[in-house]
């Protein structure tokens, strides 16, 4: 099977105040199942991330703290295997709790296109 290393991203644009949510949106392609292999964010800490399928099903049982995967230079790694079906479409819902204002939030999702 081929491998290409592939990034998603989603970012939220301008300022997002102390005590707010953004609503973003992944759409996987769909020429490839997608396997997920950690997922990176910049931005401050004190930010929780929760990722689920358009049906509503989380990736996780709680929200990740932005602290937890680091801030762009630590990524929270994941040790089995997550793949994630072509055609897909990804909800990432950004809760700042951080007791301030942070600017362009990204969250990034690391793997390959499987092919």
């Amino acid at each position: 099977m081929f491998k290409k290393l592939f990034v998603y991203a989603c970012r939220v644009a301008g300022s997002l105040g102390s005590t707010s949510t953004s609503t973003q949106t992944i759409n996987i392609a769909n020429d490839s199942d997608f396997e997920l292999k950690e997922i990176r964010t910049s931005g401050v800490s004190g930010v929780m991330i929760t990722i689920s399928y358009a049906t509503g099903e989380n990736m996780s049982n709680i929200s990740l703290s932005s602290g937890l995967i680091g801030a762009g230079q630590n990524a929270l790694k994941l040790f089995d295997q997550l793949i994630i079906p072509k055609n897909s479409q990804l909800t990432v819902l950004v809760d700042n709790q951080s007791g301030s204002a942070t600017s362009n939030f990204e969250v990034q999702l690391i793997g390959f296109k499987l092919q």
